[in-house]
């Protein structure tokens, strides 16, 4: 199924503690470039302890994936799914960087707000400051 678009695990996310771990969700990233849309409950623990952990883990050999960056994710569904105190930064930046071009996240539990804002706070300034690189670029770039 490597065209899936929308992906919806069972009902809407609740407080189970488990779920898809950050290593499920990476799998899914690269292997359903498509995808766009994930409803799913996912063990946020495993995004905090990966954060946290000195484990550096390597790519099967020869086992080839889309380049980072490439899923289409833009909305998540989380539900009411537990974020443990004081994570929400890591679990706001672990979920950018496996899905970069997420823009909504759907949820219940209040924790999530701050997720969101960092996410979209993350996106704004990579913007403004791309948009800075790009103008200061044109100034040298100017003939005399």
């Amino acid at each position: 199924m490597p065209k899936l678009r929308i992906l919806q695990l069972g009902l809407e996310p609740c407080q189970t503690l488990t779920g898809v771990t950050i290593k499920g969700l990476v799998e899914l990233a690269c292997h359903y470039i498509d995808l766009s849309t994930l409803r799913v409950h996912i063990w946020v623990d495993s995004l905090v302890w990966v954060a946290h952990s000195e484990v550096v883990t390597s790519p099967p050999n020869g086992k080839r994936a889309a380049p980072p960056g490439a899923c289409a994710l833009m909305t998540l569904e989380v539900g009411n799914t537990p974020i443990p105190e004081g994570n929400v930064l890591v679990v706001a930046l672990a979920l950018l960087h496996i899905f970069p071009r997420i823009t909504i996240i759907n949820y219940t539990n209040a924790k999530w707000t701050g997720v969101m804002g960092t996410i979209m706070l993350s996106k704004r300034l990579s913007s403004q400051i791309s948009a800075l690189a790009h103008s200061s670029r044109s100034t040298f770039d100017a003939p005399p």
